[in-house]
């Protein structure tokens, strides 16, 4: 395959992992774009602008505010990993080529074989500063069901020093392993896409309390859907108090019906399929 570029800059965060991940499958990797290459992926939309040429850049999309839509319609193409990116981005007027493709969990995740020594809640996100994430809402889910049932509290993620009272606070992203430390995921982001985290929960089994989001075709069998914050509350006491069971179901329980690898493949494979329509092979 000829060179192919993939850049994002390097903020600690899942998108510098990403970057990883395409290096395997053979593009060079860079914090800028690198000139000295026939292709281009963009891995921060927002950073599509800094693209050597945007008639032979792919950028995806991770986010659900459109930039500038000028630049989408004149880049190679676009991913997005939920349908309703693509709708606003439509509206806004976007009319370029497009591909949808959910991100998945990472193929290392497993159904889990051990439970915390105590019941465990776990929030894994970067906050931002309009706490679009859900921080506030964790927080008040916590307190409401902590007078009903005792748990820990485990955040990893960024963002979330006006919520470290709750409990153990490791300021990174979250790996594979830190799912056998918890026994449900909670997740509040404004978003309807789903998180990293809730398809990795999913992978291993583990129970998810989440608010209304927009789920892809697959078996979601451990996910509660909470309106309220009391219902999030039941879902998570139910949960907690189930746990040996998730442990004891935790094969049949587990499902990932959307891979991060897989995800990875389709990206360069889009790619190849529209540079080719345009300006011949990459191989």
């Amino acid at each position: 395959m000829k060179a192919v570029n993939a850049f994002c800059l390097d903020k600690g965060w899942l998108f510098n992992d990403l970057k990883l991940q395409f290096q395997q499958l053979g593009c060079k990797i860079s914090t800028s774009p690198e000139r000295k290459n026939d292709a281009w992926i963009c891995i921060r939309s927002s950073e599509m602008k800094f693209s050597p040429d945007i008639t032979k850049t792919v950028v995806q999309v991770h986010n659900m505010e459109p930039h500038d839509i000028h630049l989408f319609n004149a880049c190679l193409g676009v991913v997005f990993t939920h349908p309703m990116q693509e709708w606003l981005w439509r509206r806004s007027g976007f009319n370029g080529q497009s591909v949808i493709i959910p991100i998945g969990a990472r193929k290392i995740i497993q159904p889990f074989q051990t439970i915390p020594e105590r019941p465990t809640v776990g929030f894994f996100c970067g906050e931002n500063r309009l706490r679009w994430k859900g921080s506030d809402v964790f927080k008040k889910v916590v307190l409401a069901a902590k007078k009903e049932i005792d748990f820990d509290v485990i955040m990893i993620g960024r963002g979330l020093e006006h919520i470290a009272e709750l409990g153990i606070y490791e300021q990174r992203a979250a790996g594979p392993e830190d799912y056998e430390r918890i026994d449900v995921l909670f997740t509040a982001s404004i978003s309807p896409g789903v998180p990293l985290s809730v398809y990795e929960a999913c992978a291993c089994g583990k129970a998810v309390v989440t608010t209304p989001r927009w789920f892809p075709p697959g078996r979601w069998s451990t996910v509660k859907t909470g309106q309220s914050h009391r219902q999030l509350a039941n879902y998570m006491i139910a949960a907690l108090r189930k746990r040996e069971r998730y442990l004891t179901d935790a094969t049949k329980l587990a499902s990932s019906p959307y891979i991060l690898e897989e995800w990875i493949e389709k990206n360069v494979d889009f790619l190849k399929k529209k540079y080719q329509s345009r300006f011949g092979s990459l191989k």
